[in-house]
């Protein structure tokens, strides 16, 4: 045989390529959509830890890590709850089903929060008190300070705050997402109920509270000296002007996160701009995905919550420290370089000169 024989056979001989299909991929080599967004925003929260970066950036991490985590229960976590809803069997790419997913979402994420908290509690308070910067609490101040504070409740606060209350006639209120709100008892105070008529006043009801959100969440004490009181503080302080002759019970903050998917069918978005304001309605009737509470609050009023909410016993998240860290950014809008990243020098790449930089 020569060699242009040779060589002939091999242009005949068939080349034949396996191509491997979708299906046929090993899912453990493909990453799930939604725990590696998880795993992005560990990488928000390393920087956030890294103790080298000013103490307000510092802040402005932990505070971008739990606005991103606020999008990812409104978007990816009530995506899962709805596929669950549904009954959808179908599994993710890499093999997962809808409950192993969120399963998985929860078992990875509370590692972080606690880490988060900590970092702020351990951390980022200490050295902000150390640059002048404090967040005290209400029952530690002194007479004239909390004068000052109940002064401002009654002329900011209590003209706009609207209790609702639980009970055999009024239904558990509609929750606003992402809203602080706080929860507690009242009850008669039978002392100042006239004595033929105590008997119709025996019932204790729940009452939820909403902060409004315009009203900055960090109260100044004294700005010169950067001393801070929570709204909270100075609400549930005088919470008993909101209800005379009640007896109050301790106020605790709660938080619900709700669905917030916008959904767009080809067959209804002939006229997108009225589908998106359709759908921006009604996301105020949205599910909750989630329920934050202050890690004092008593079981009791967690179960009422949770009922009220529809939310199961996983999704209630017990936070052991500041509730909504994004309202701390408040503190970065202060006069304080030194505590901040410095900026980068603005460079021109033409000096200014005489000189005309363009063509006639």
């Amino acid at each position: 045989m020569t060699l242009t024989d040779t060589k002939s056979s091999r242009s005949n001989k068939k080349v034949e390529t396996v191509v491997q299909t979708p299906t046929e991929v090993d899912s453990r080599t493909l990453f799930n959509r939604e725990l590696s967004w998880l795993e992005f925003n560990r990488r928000v929260l390393d920087e956030a830890t890294d103790e080298s970066l000013p103490v307000l950036e510092r802040l402005k991490f932990l505070s971008i890590f739990s606005t991103n985590l606020d999008e990812f229960f409104m978007i990816r976590v009530s995506g899962l709850k709805e596929q669950i809803a549904e009954g959808v069997g179908e599994t993710s790419p890499d093999g997962l089903t809808a409950t192993e997913q969120l399963s998985e979402v929860y078992k990875r994420l509370r590692p972080m929060l606690k880490r988060q908290v900590s970092f702020l509690t351990e951390n980022v308070f200490p050295a902000l008190k150390k640059a002048g910067i404090s967040i005290e609490p209400y029952a530690g101040l002194n007479i004239k300070e909390k004068r000052l504070l109940d002064k401002y409740f009654r002329n900011n606060l209590f003209p706009i705050l609207t209790p609702q209350s639980v009970d055999s006639s009024h239904p558990f209120p509609y929750i606003s997402n992402l809203s602080i709100n706080l929860g507690l008892y009242i009850e008669p105070d039978r002392t100042f109920t006239q004595a033929n008529l105590k008997h119709l006043f025996k019932q204790k009801r729940f009452i939820r509270i909403k902060l409004p959100a315009t009203v900055p969440r960090l109260i100044p004490i004294n700005e010169k000296t950067g001393r801070y009181a929570l709204l909270e503080e100075v609400v549930a302080a005088n919470v008993a002007e909101l209800f005379p002759h009640m007896k109050t019970s301790e106020a605790f903050l709660f938080r619900v996160t709700r669905d917030a998917d916008i959904e767009l069918r080809e067959d209804e978005a002939g006229d997108l701009m009225r589908t998106l304001e359709r759908e921006l309605q009604r996301r105020r009737d949205r599910f909750a995905v989630r329920l934050e509470v202050a890690a004092a609050m008593p079981e009791k009023m967690v179960k009422l919550l949770t009922a009220g909410t529809g939310l199961a016993a996983e999704e209630i998240e017990r936070v052991e420290g500041f509730v909504d860290i994004p309202d701390l950014m408040q503190l970065y809008g202060l006069d304080r370089p030194e505590l901040k990243r410095s900026r980068s020098p603005r460079l021109c790449r033409h000096r200014c000169t005489k000189k005309r930089i363009f063509l006639k």
